[in-house]
């Protein structure tokens, strides 16, 4: 298949799985065209898709603001004609393949409002389905859930599961996979493909397109983020009391460069194959929603350290007060009741995707050890490097404050006085200035954030206590020695 002369046609293209699939098509030679409403995106995110692809692969892409709801809109898009190398207008179809991503996908949101899932979903669905066949175009990616398995009495699920979806949303892609199956069984020359998957998270490798959605995230990841930054004040997490190892939920999280790759083997394969089939897209493992906050959490602080450290603006006094405040800092979580509509672990069997598409993830999620107390993280010492090097400093204080306390005893011994040692005010100096600035964040930021009666609590005590011990003894020292008292006391 020569990618160069094939149009794909890309509904919901501006959002977040559909701008990366647009990459990746772009890159492999594809013409693409874009049809989106933006109800949940924005036209920059397009235009973040021509910055990566550059000058030359953006002239390959086009946009289209419509709504599938409104055939007019869809007919206006398919009745657009090639100019031919006869140079005369030519009855040539526009399209040859559809990517279906457009559509809405909260479970939470599709419980209190039906109908609005199945207006957007289903009679988008089946507008497109009626124009696609009027303008010849029988070749379809279909973006699926893993939702429609609901909850499986095994996993991983497997493609031939039986199908019971336990939500308004999930019905509408179970409904839409049925659908897709009777129109081809009515009308074999359509090939149709079904991508089953559940997370996708990530982004871009540049960092140039990503899930940032208007409004209330409904995905984890974006959540997870937002309340990191601030925007929000607290991640709610539905679901505390779930049989699993923690008490969160259990899903499949995948990254979206992997399902945009996959979306691409699976319209390679769209040329090849005659038949509708279903394929499951994931990693295959499950993890939990807070083994996924506490992966967050690791990897935002080895990010933020090194790249803080790194900067040469930075004064002393920030740096050491920014490493507690934000390096230390966990995401604060609220544990809700369970949200209806979720199934408690569901994670998907890839091994046929593997097999016919020639596709595998390949950005597998690491994720820290998960507790059992019930979905309660009670955060340990050894979590937090930022504060086991805090502690280090705090014991080489103490030992240096004891030295001092040697040195002054020796002094008022052998000459009856102490003796002002620059070398040492300077030292004193600093180490109490940095003691000091540590403790003094230390104590109500790992209160606030993750309670008392835990390890990191009493390895918090005893390191600043240490530390306040050593500014005393300093304190004393100065005050003894009669060498610039002022200086010493400001810190």
């Amino acid at each position: 298949m020569d990618a160069s002369q094939k149009t794909i046609l890309v509904t919901g293209g501006a959002g977040f799985i559909g701008t990366h699939t647009v990459v990746q098509l772009l890159n492999e030679g594809f013409k693409v065209s874009i049809i989106d409403n933006l109800d949940n995106s924005v036209i920059e995110a397009v235009d973040r898709v021509k910055e990566l692809v550059g000058p030359e692969l953006s002239k390959k892409l086009q946009f289209n603001l419509g709504d599938l709801r409104n055939r007019d809109d869809l007919d206006k898009l398919f009745s657009k004609t090639k100019y031919c190398q006869l140079n005369i207008y030519c009855n040539l179809f526009w399209f040859d393949a559809v990517i279906h991503f457009a559509g809405l996908k909260a479970v939470g949101e599709s419980v209190g409002n039906p109908r609005r899932y199945f207006d957007n979903n289903l009679i988008g669905t089946i507008n497109l389905y009626e124009i696609m066949a009027k303008y010849n175009c029988k070749k379809m990616v279909f973006s699926s859930s893993a939702t429609v398995y609901g909850q499986p009495e095994k996993i991983p699920c497997v493609e031939d599961f039986e199908l019971k979806a336990m939500n308004p949303y999930g019905r509408t892609k179970l409904f839409l996979e049925e659908i897709a199956r009777d129109i081809q069984k009515a009308e074999p020359d359509w090939r149709i493909i079904l991508l089953r998957y559940f997370n996708p998270v990530g982004a871009h490798e540049s960092g140039k397109i990503g899930e940032d959605p208007k409004g209330i995230p409904n995905n984890l990841m974006p959540y997870i983020q937002q309340v990191a930054v601030g925007r929000l004040p607290e991640l709610n997490v539905y679901g505390h009391d779930y049989p699993t190892k923690d008490g969160s939920a259990i899903r499949d999280y995948i990254h979206v460069m992997d399902l945009a790759d996959g979306h691409t083997a699976a319209l390679r394969k769209l040329f090849t194959t005659e038949s509708c089939v279903a394929y499951n897209l994931g990693t295959g493992c499950g993890t939990s929603v807070l083994e996924m906050v506490a992966a967050f959490e690791k990897a935002s602080r080895k990010v933020n350290v090194v790249s803080f450290l790194l900067s040469p603006s930075r004064s002393l006094s920030l740096v050491i007060k920014l490493l507690v405040l934000k390096l230390l800092q966990k995401i604060p979580i609220k544990l809700c009741p369970r949200r209806p509509g979720d199934a408690t672990a569901v994670y998907a069997s890839t091994e046929k995707a593997q097999r016919e598409l020639g596709w595998n993830f390949s950005s597998p999620l690491a994720t820290p050890p998960a507790n059992n107390n019930g979905g309660q993280r009670s955060p340990s010492f050894t979590e937090y490097p930022e504060l086991i090097y805090g502690f280090i400093v705090a014991i080489l204080a103490f030992l240096y404050a004891a030295f001092q306390l040697f040195k002054g005893i020796s002094d008022i011994a052998h000459r009856g006085i102490l003796i002002s040692d620059k070398t040492s005010d300077y030292f004193s100096f600093l180490t109490g200035y940095l003691v000091i600035s540590s403790a003094s964040v230390a104590i109500p930021i790992i209160r606030q954030q993750v309670g008392q009666s835990t390890p990191l609590w009493k390895g918090t005590i005893v390191s600043t206590s240490m530390s306040f011990a050593t500014f005393l003894v300093l304190a004393i020292f100065a005050l003894l020695s009669g060498y610039k008292l002022c200086k010493r006391i400001v810190w």
